[in-house]
């Protein structure tokens, strides 16, 4: 059991390390078009994830609703 939740743990720190690499590649791509200042483009990458997921999330109970009849 001990090893599952050691695995468990070892792949939250990979997704995490993965996201973290998207976030910060994303602020530098928005700092070499723009010029927008890194602590901004991440700021704005963070906005942007929430926006999306929470117009994921709104979005997929009437695409449920409307598949189902």
């Amino acid at each position: 059991m001990a090893g599952h939740r050691r695995l468990w743990v070892l792949c939250e720190i990979a997704i995490a390390a993965c996201d973290l690499a998207e976030v910060i590649g994303a602020a530098i791509a928005l700092n070499l078009l723009f010029g927008l200042p890194l602590i901004w483009g991440v700021c704005l990458t963070a906005l942007d994830v929430l926006i999306v997921l929470f117009l994921q999330n709104r979005g997929s109970g009437t695409s449920r609703r409307s598949s189902s009849r």
